[in-house]
C-alpha cells in the first residue's frame, strides 16, 4: 500500500493528476486481465490524455465566448428543410475523402488547362 501512495504521489508531481485518480481502477483492470506492463502504462498514459484533451477542449470553448454550445446532434434539420441532413452528415464524418481519387493529367506540348476543360466540361 506504501508503493501505492509513493507512485500516486509521485504521478501528481509529475503533473499527472488523471493518472493518479485512476491508478488504482486501472492496477485492478489489469491484473484481472493479467495485461503486460507496457499495455498497462499505455492505459493509464492514455487515461491522462484524454483529460487532458477534454480540459483543452473546456478551455478554449470558455476562451472563444460563445453564447452557447451545441453539436450537430442537436441540431434540429426539420425547422430549415432545406438543408440535405444526409450530405451535412457525411461531411461531418469526413467519409468523402476515402473515395477520393488522385487523377495525373497529361497534356500534349502545348496545351493548357483551359482548353482540356473547355473540351471536357462543355459550357
Amino acid at each position: 500500500m506504501i508503493e501505492l501512495e509513493q507512485a500516486r504521489h509521485r504521478l501528481e508531481e509529475l503533473g499527472l493528476g488523471q493518472a493518479a485518480q485512476s491508478l488504482d481502477a486501472k492496477l485492478e483492470a489489469a491484473s484481472r486481465s493479467q495485461s503486460t506492463y507496457l499495455s498497462f502504462l499505455i492505459e493509464l498514459l492514455d487515461a491522462e490524455i484524454q483529460e487532458r484533451q477534454r480540459r483543452n477542449v473546456e478551455v478554449r470553448m470558455k476562451l472563444s465566448h460563445l453564447p452557447f454550445r451545441r453539436t450537430l446532434n442537436e441540431f434540429d434539420f426539420s425547422f430549415q428543410p432545406g438543408i440535405d441532413e444526409r450530405l451535412i452528415r457525411e461531411l461531418a464524418a469526413l467519409t468523402f475523402g476515402i473515395f477520393a481519387r488522385v487523377q495525373v493529367l497529361i497534356f500534349r506540348k502545348g496545351t493548357q488547362l483551359n482548353e482540356y476543360r473547355d473540351q471536357r466540361y462543355p459550357v
